[in-house]
């Protein structure tokens, strides 16, 4: 059985992973450089998430809800949309995950 891929999928360009840490060093002729990946900040977390942490830190020892019920709710209609089109993993990895699976 063969399966048709939407464009808006099979126009996904691959995924070009950076340069390694040594040879950034040698291309910009530095030393000591810290390499962040793209969710990570130098700059830390900001205040507000500090207080959320902070002001929800006594059950976050406790598993999430999986499905998210309230914040899918919220995320849709936020962005107008119906909830059966929100779609919520646990970062990208998973999301794709979801995806290999629906295919």
């Amino acid at each position: 059985m063969l399966f048709k891929i939407s464009e808006s999928i099979a126009t996904i360009k691959p995924y070009e992973a950076g340069k390694p840490l040594k040879a950034l060093e040698r291309e910009f002729n530095i030393q000591s450089a810290v390499k962040l990946a793209s969710n990570e900040n130098p700059l830390g977390f900001s205040p507000q998430v500090t207080d959320a942490v902070m002001k929800n830190l006594h059950h976050m020892n406790r598993y999430p809800e999986p499905v998210a019920h309230d914040l899918c709710r919220n995320l849709a209609q936020y962005n107008k949309v119906a909830p059966d089109n929100i779609v919520l993993g646990n970062g990208s990895d998973d999301l794709t995950a979801l995806l290999a699976h629906a295919f």
